[in-house]
């Protein structure tokens, strides 16, 4: 594996690390807001806070996001694995870093249009909260992000690595 290969690896395993910590902390608030808001209206009959259900909404979104680029990480997306898992070692590496190049681009065409969608969202404020909605939309670019650094580490890894990203984690 090349220097460069090994640092973005290297960073990948830190950012990773963030992502699960984040991942974490979301569900936990997730979680813990759902059960306060169930207990708060089906045993007091009132609803414990405004924009709550907003809270749950956005978390959910944010947890959707980042958890892409962990799964590209971690080989945890959908695939026809029985098909490419039959197909000659140099096909599946050429599959993959086929996926993973359209994967890349799409992830690029859509930071690219979230930035304008985002600006325009800045004035649009959510119901119950009062918070700009560009920060639940601005889900889409990070995430996008982090899909698109996850992939190029998986790209290296099979070109430059061990030849099996899967194996190189």
């Amino acid at each position: 594996m090349t220097g460069f290969v090994r640092k973005l690896v290297r960073a990948e395993d830190v950012l990773f690390r963030i992502e699960k910590t984040v991942e974490i902390i979301l569900i936990i608030v997730m979680t813990l807001v759902t059960t306060a808001q169930m207990i708060s209206r089906y045993v007091f009959g009132v609803s414990l806070l405004v924009g709550i259900d907003e809270l749950i909404n956005w978390t959910f979104v944010w947890m959707v996001f980042i958890g892409m680029g962990m799964l590209v990480r971690q080989g945890g997306h959908i695939g026809l694995e029985v098909i490419f898992n039959s197909m000659p070692g140099l096909l599946q590496k050429i599959r993959v870093l086929i996926v993973d190049v359209g994967m890349i681009v799409m992830a690029v065409i859509l930071i690219k249009n979230s930035i304008p969608f985002l600006k325009s969202q800045m004035a649009i404020t959510t119901t119950s909260a009062n918070i700009p909605k560009a920060y639940l939309y601005a889900a889409i670019p990070v995430g996008m992000a982090l899909l698109a650094f996850h992939l190029i580490v998986q790209i290296g890894k099979i070109c430059f690595g061990t030849g099996d990203a899967q194996k190189d984690q």
